[in-house]
């Protein structure tokens, strides 16, 4: 309102003054509003968007350059000296434009209102802005009318009336009062006093009779909607009072259905079917209408906050399958002593839980007990849903409230398109009843802490909550599965004492399993961590890769061979350069013992049981599941306590080198230059000695990856594993001294090079690395590989020597986790073969960078998990078929990296129960394989040209 003051009267003084203060003030909250305006989300293209470029970009074309205009004109007026009289004053009236910016705050206020079911306060909001709009308008046109009056000196009417000399609140009424006159059919003691006067009074005239009209038109209309809002609500009441006089229903019943209607039209909208509009959106923002409506009470339960997850695509499913019931005062939900067929959620209202079957409850009794009341949101009979049970207690309303439930089919049908949450939904069900079984707790009602572990204990879990660090509400579950007992052997004096002559045994191979078996007590048979949890071929794993500690430390090379094949036994060249790599090492007596201590436990942070052991947050790999044990289960693992803290820090070192770096996945080309330079940055901050204890145990561990087959010797460290294993190791040995891509790269073109294969083009590398990948060994996989090299097109080649060129230092590259897996079965499949697996490589990268899998990424290599896919690969019978089935996979992104996930559709074509054919790319294919046949044709004519 002041700036139409300031227009008609002006203010006197400089800074300091009441004027000056409240401009200053003005343009703080203008120049605030600016800042406001560039971070407010706008909607483009019906997508709320929240990134500031592309609201700067609406702001510039909408409201920038005139608010920037605006606070210019606010500061010049502030400040400057003799701007009381003129046309100057005029031009403040421009920054009348900010109240259009009132519209888009009192449609907000409206939508808020309908959203949250206060309907009669957008009556009254629009009662309130109608009385608004009709003051401010009146006021400006008041203001205008004095200072046409005053800047006409003695010709206008306010010194011919001899107002000039009044009080400015009294000028201003009379001129308020002036303007208001006009739309009355009332006389006004005040005239115009010249042409210019009688004008703007005929121009209010003009503007008053249509506007009021509008107006008067507005309120009428909002009061009739405000009394048929009423009678609409009376008549409801009169309907059902006749129903039960004409059906002759009990008083008692009677008076209880009244007293819920009554609380049903006091707290909900009965305008409550579906509007006509809703017909004409698309089927996604109404399926995201019917998740907003349910959402915010569903996750409150722990599973059902994983599955409504956007990336599961199957949030709308689940929403749909819980309905919605209204109850009142007495109902029962459900009744004890029958069977339970769904599962209950209380969203609304108070509920009482009573025990057994109670007849004849006093309500307002059992609403003191407080123990039985549940007033907050709360779930009931959720085993109904994974097994048969009866209730044993029963539900009763308190008041009138609403229930949702869901029953075993509907639960199913909502989720079976997407098999992770099918496999989420069986190990959640699986944990929730192995507590039921061992428990007498309540079946009706249980712990939340259950919810809490079984979700816990879930993949999806894992890879959701865990990996993308958004445990917040649940960051540490509840006590876990197994308790396991503290060994009384873990108290005994020095049992590692033999390891200082470890170097120097004379014991035979059972004699040192006896003495292993002995001094480590994870290994026992009957206490040991491995035991325990009934995971053997872990647990000879270990004990295979500790015997193989002490064969390379004694030099005992016929029991490292004991049971290889003569034509892949180990010879004794590369068993010399074993032994001249034991000597590099130089390990310590207390560095051999950490190596031994971390080989026993390491198969630990495997064992699924082991892991929810630890908090969610520790979840991430085994090796995050191992050093959370190593640091806070020592009773679970005690040889843990016999390390020195030297020897705790060179294994929990180890741990951290082995989150970012794999050897066997070096070993395969599985990895890339980016995971060296992750081990080049540990190993600089470690030291040398951090490199040998890591690279021993490493081969140890490899060594060891047969143990459950026989212990008999390793038959993974054979001569052809070996010659790999010792050139890897040569390369990394020189990790300190070289670059990353450098140490890479030696040690791929090595493998080139013991087939006679060459390396000196990046095309040359590229097929280098594919025999890495491929697992070739020999002369005859790298003529299988060349030939479905030669077989892809130039374009797909392209493809694939970007990706497997590409270092994730310099240029963004993935790291796909199994794709040594995925070939070979890609290869194996004989509908596919090793050319089939590469063209669809080729197809699934193209679908990675379609899915934009490095935006929002600090680091250029991004891990991808192609384990489904490679399991997948082998099932399918044709390249066609498995392209139709990458259009139907589901890339997951995390913030550990990406996950792929083969969803039901894939499977439903591979069973024929989904046909999805697509003619045109057959023909399009056909042309292709016609084209590689004509090209090879002519290659060879032209090899006999010449």
């Amino acid at each position: 309102c002041i700036v139409p003051v300031s227009i008609a009267w002006p203010f006197e003084g400089g800074p300091g003054s009441t004027y000056f203060i409240f401009a200053m003030l003005m343009i703080l909250f203008w120049i605030f509003d600016i800042f406001i305006s560039c971070n407010t989300g706008v909607f483009i293209d019906d997508m709320f968007v929240t990134d500031r470029i592309q609201i700067m970009k609406v702001y510039l074309k909408s409201w920038l350059f005139f608010d920037l205009s605006l606070v210019g004109l606010d500061i010049m007026f502030a400040f400057s000296g003799d701007n009381d009289f003129g046309p100057i004053r005029v031009v403040r009236l421009a920054r009348l434009c900010r109240l259009w910016k009132l519209k888009t705050i009192g449609k907000a206020f409206e939508a808020w209102c309908a959203m949250s079911g206060r309907l009669n306060l957008t009556y009254v909001m629009t009662l309130v802005t109608i009385a608004f709009q009709t003051i401010s308008i009146t006021h400006i046109l008041g203001c205008l009318l004095f200072y046409i009056g005053i800047s006409n000196g003695e010709n206008g009417w306010v010194e011919y009336y001899e107002l000039e000399n009044a009080s400015r609140f009294f000028q201003w009424q009379r001129s308020f009062n002036w303007i208001i006159s006009q739309c009355t059919p009332c006389t006004f003691s005040l005239s115009p006093q010249n042409e210019v006067e009688s004008m703007f009074i005929i121009l209010v005239i003009l503007y008053t009779l249509p506007a009021v009209g509008a107006q008067i038109g507005r309120i009428t209309g909002t009061y009739n909607l405000m009394v048929e809002k009423s009678r609409e609500r009376d008549q409801i009441r009169r309907d059902l009072q006749q129903y039960l006089q004409v059906t002759k229903v009990p008083m008692e019943l009677s008076s209880r259905m009244q007293r819920s209607l009554d609380h049903v039209l006091k707290t909900t909208s009965i305008n409550v079917k579906e509007p006509s509009a809703c017909k004409l959106l698309p089927t996604s923002l109404m399926e995201e209408l019917h998740i907003s409506r349910k959402k915010e009470k569903l996750v409150l339960h722990p599973l059902l906050k994983l599955l409504i997850d956007d990336q599961l695509a199957i949030p709308g499913s689940i929403s749909a399958a819980f309905q919605i019931g209204s109850v009142a005062p007495g109902d029962a939900v459900f009744e004890a002593g029958k069977r339970a067929e769904a599962m209950y959620m209380t969203v609304e209202g108070e509920f009482m839980m009573i025990e057994g079957g109670e007849q004849d409850v006093n309500v307002d009794m059992m609403k003191k007990d407080e123990s039985h009341v549940f007033k907050e949101p709360a779930w009931f009979a959720e085993l109904a849903l994974y097994t048969n049970i009866t209730h044993i207690n029963t539900l009763l309303s308190a008041q009138v409230g609403k229930v949702y439930q869901v029953t075993t089919d509907d639960f199913l049908n909502a989720i079976k398109d997407s098999p992770a949450a099918v496999v989420c939904v069986h190990e959640y069900a699986t944990g929730l009843l192995k507590k039921a079984e061992v428990s007498s707790m309540d079946s009706d009602h249980l712990p939340i802490a259950w919810n809490l572990q079984a979700v816990g204990g879930t993949q999806l879990y894992e890879l959701l909550e865990v990996s993308g660090e958004s445990q917040n509400n649940n960051k540490e579950v509840s006590p876990p599965v197994l308790a396991l007992k503290k060994d009384p052997a873990a108290v005994r004096a020095d049992p590692f004492a033999w390891i200082g002559n470890a170097y120097n045994l004379s014991w035979n191979d059972d004699e040192m399993i006896a003495k292993l078996e002995e001094t480590f007590v994870e290994l026992s048979d009957s206490e040991g961590v491995y035991a325990r949890m009934s995971q053997f071929a872990e647990r000879q794993r270990s004990v295979l890769a500790l015997l193989s500690v002490l064969w390379l430390t004694n030099n005992r090379y016929e029991s490292m061979v004991a049971t290889q094949k003569p034509e892949q036994r180990l010879s004794q060249e590369s068993w010399a350069e074993l032994q001249e790599f034991v000597k590099w090492a130089s390990l310590s007596t207390a560095e051999l013992q950490a190596v031994m201590v971390f080989l026993a436990v390491r198969g630990a942070g495997k064992i699924k049981d082991f892991a929810r052991l630890a908090p969610p947050s520790s979840r991430q790999s085994p090796e995050h599941i191992l050093l959370f044990a190593i640091r806070n289960l020592e009773d679970q693992l005690p040889s843990i306590r016999s390390l020195s803290e030297e020897g705790s820090y060179s294994v929990e070192s180890t741990i951290e080198i082995l989150k970012q770096f794999n050897l066997g996945q070096f070993l395969q080309g599985e990895n890339n230059p980016h995971s060296i330079s992750l081990l080049k940055s540990a190993i600089d901050s470690e030291g040398l000695s951090a490199l040998k204890f890591y690279l021993f145990a490493q081969v140890c561990t490899l060594s060891g990856l047969t143990g459950s087959a026989t212990l008999k010797g390793s038959l993974f460290l054979n001569e052809q594993n070996t010659r790999s294993l010792i050139q890897g190791v040569r390369c990394l040995q020189k990790v300190m001294d070289e670059d990353a891509t450098s140490v890479y790269w030696n040690f791929v073109s090595s493998r080139a090079l013991a087939v006679e294969a060459k390396t000196e083009k990046p095309s040359e590398l590229a097929l280098a690395r594919l025999l890495c990948l491929t697992r070739s060994y020999d002369v005859k996989g790298l003529e299988e590989v060349k030939k479905a090299w030669a077989s892809v097109t130039a374009r797909e080649r392209s493809i694939l020597e970007e990706c497997l060129l590409f270092d994730g230092i310099s240029s963004q590259s993935y790291l796909l986790v199994f794709l040594p897996q995925f070939l070979a079965n890609a290869r194996a499949n004989t509908h596919l073969g090793l050319a089939g697996g590469l063209k669809i490589l080729v197809d699934f990268i193209s679908m990675l960078d379609a899915h934009r899998c490095f935006q929002g990424r600090a680091q250029s290599s991004v891990r991808v998990d192609v384990s489904s896919l490679a399991t997948f690969v082998s099932e399918v019978d044709s390249l066609s078929l498995m392209r139709k089935c990458l259009e139907f996979t589901q890339v997951l992104k995390h913030r550990s990296g990406v996950t792929v996930i083969m969803t039901s559709k894939c499977y439903q074509l591979i069973t024929g129960k989904l046909v999805s054919h697509d003619r045109g790319k057959d023909i399009l294919d056909q042309v292709i394989e016609q084209q590689l046949q004509l090209q090879a044709l002519l290659k060879q004519q032209q090899d006999r040209n010449t």
